[in-house]
């Protein structure tokens, strides 16, 4: 019996970078898209979708591994595939997104700290959210990367409606798991060979960034939809909340 495909939507911070190396190790290049050589082409940064799609039509081989920071709806473009997605702890999972933007150049500490304390949160909001509700197509049915833009940067409209479809949408995923207990993902990937590294990968290149209440709080008022949806994700999996 042939292996089903396996989606992996790679939420930025959630430990994803360790069981991507993972599947690295495990499974032939040109059996994953999209391939390492494609992402160190551009720049280190996983390609476009259109460019992704375009390499699922015309890969040699069949496709085991479609991964990436591509929204949820993507696994629409294989054959029933086993669908893994990782969450963390919303308030944890910004303050490492922040420190990436200071350790890459993309923005300033002091600026940061900042804005939290006048309650802006300086990246976009509720990013858990926003990669499980939604579809990247178009009305003519494509697969768009400015639809994932679109999805991943402008404002919430239906902020009910949009958790709403990301809780259902939990309930598919073949294999969930929070950053907290990898362990929960560590085992499903050894039936595909797969083995997690044992070291942590990934790790920020900056000291700790340190908040003040003033400032947790601003990042857990603008990320309340992702922490109703972290809350559910501990429900489903029967764990204690005490987790987070």
């Amino acid at each position: 019996m042939p292996h089903r495909p396996i989606f992996f939507c790679h939420i930025p911070k959630t430990a994803g970078t360790s069981l991507r190396t993972a599947f690295e190790r495990a499974f032939e290049p040109d059996e994953i898209v999209p391939q390492v050589a494609q992402i160190r082409q551009n720049g280190g940064l996983y390609p476009t979708i259109e460019t992704v799609v375009a390499t699922l039509a015309s890969n040699p081989v069949p496709v085991r591994l479609l991964r990436g920071h591509y929204h949820y709806s993507l696994h629409e473009a294989l054959d029933d595939p086993v669908k893994i997605v990782v969450l963390r702890e919303p308030v944890a999972r910004t303050i490492s997104a922040l420190k990436h933007e200071v350790a890459n150049d993309m923005s300033k500490k002091d600026e940061i700290l900042a804005k939290l304390d006048r309650g802006v949160l300086p990246i976009p909001d509720n990013h858990m959210t926003r990669f499980l509700s939604g579809s990247m197509k178009d009305s003519g049915g494509a697969f768009r990367h400015a639809r994932q833009r679109s999805l991943f940067r402008d404002p919430i409209v239906n902020a009910e409606e949009q958790l709403r479809e990301a809780m259902d949408n939990l309930k598919g995923i073949d294999i969930l798991a929070v950053t907290e207990r990898m362990d929960l993902v560590e085992e499903p990937l050894m039936a595909f060979g797969a083995k997690m590294p044992k070291a942590r990968l990934n790790k920020a290149r900056i000291p700790e960034m340190e908040l003040n209440e003033r400032q947790m709080e601003t990042i857990r008022e603008h990320n309340a939809l992702d922490v109703r949806l972290y809350r559910a994700a501990l429900n489903h999996l029967g764990l204690d909340p005490a987790v987070e």
